[in-house]
Formats: C-alpha cells, structure tokens, sequence
C-alpha cells in the first residue's frame, strides 16, 4: 500500500467512525503512531480533520462535517450572499438561512 493509499483509506475509516486513538490507526495499517501522526497532518490539510490530546483524544472527523449533505460551491454560495445583500426582511432571514445550512463551512 502506497502512503497516498494508506491516508485514502485512513480518511475513510476516520469519516465513518468520527473518532478513533492514533495508536489503533498505527496497528490497523501496520505503520508507527509517527507515520500516522503525520498521514493525519497531511489529511488535515484538505479534509476537516482534527487532533486532541488526553483522554477521549485522537483523531476527529469535524462535527460540522456530514458527509451526505448537499454543499454549495464556493461560487454559489458568494452568488447567493450578493443577491442575499439586496434583500431584507423575511427574505433576507430565508437566504441567509440557506446560506447557513448549505454554504461552505468555515471554522471559526
């Protein structure tokens, strides 16, 4: 299994848990809890993934992440805050209700 095919594959497994131990990724694809740690680091750079210390630590899929949920574009999503703009009222509470609940999902 090449590196790319290993953090494919521990995406996947983290995605579907939400939360797993380093130490039992590391003995699940047979590799050192350094090489996960930084398989992690990597995947961390372009999926919502996180890191905590201590007990209940890990690795962490993002509670906002729902992999089955419909999101906007980021193209989309600046159309709709434009037109969201000329708006008031009800209308504007609506767009910005849909904003929230399918726009890109930004961290604080």
């Amino acid at each position: 299994m090449t590196a790319g095919e290993r953090r494919r594959a521990i995406w996947e497994a983290i995605r579907v848990r939400r939360h797993d131990k380093i130490q039992n990724l590391a003995f699940e694809f047979g590799v050192s809890r350094r090489t996960i740690e930084y398989d992690v680091e990597r995947l961390s750079l372009h999926y919502p993934l996180y890191t905590t210390k201590g007990t209940g630590g890990g690795v962490h899929v993002a509670d906002w992440y729902k992999p089955d949920q419909k999101c906007l574009s980021e193209k989309e999503q600046q159309f709709l805050e434009q037109i969201g703009n000329s708006l008031s009222g009800n209308q504007k509470a609506m767009m910005d209700s849909i904003i929230k609940k399918f726009g890109i999902q930004r961290s604080a």
